[in-house]
């Protein structure tokens, strides 16, 4: 497998200046198995910090479909939450406005 070439961009936190590193990745020692376990490793790192972010216990079970490189996923929230969040900054005739609005209900 070929290097990968990608410029990444480090805090600075002992300079306190960012430092940019162009950092080439030499796969050329690793079957497409191991490469596999290294993406595991790291997918597995992404799904245990969705749970200890969101302080939601993790579960005795689960499927995490793993995102495309690159992009980021949404926060998801259940009923349950969202209707908490909706309780806790707005009163009970402001939820209903809101939601008619949104609804385009007159």
């Amino acid at each position: 497998m070929e290097k990968i070439v990608t410029l990444y961009v480090s805090s600075g936190k002992e300079s306190g200046e960012p430092t940019k590193t162009k950092l080439a990745i030499d796969y050329s020692n690793l079957t497409d198995a191991m490469i596999r376990e290294y993406a595991t490793d790291s997918l597995v790192i992404k799904w245990r910090a969705k749970y200890k972010n969101s302080k939601k216990a993790f579960p005795a079970e689960d499927v995490y479909v793993a995102p495309i490189p690159g992009t980021r996923s949404a926060p998801v929230m259940s009923e349950d939450e969202m209707i908490a969040k909706l309780a806790a900054t707005m009163t009970p005739d402001q939820i209903v406005a809101a939601v008619k609005a949104r609804l385009e209900i007159k």
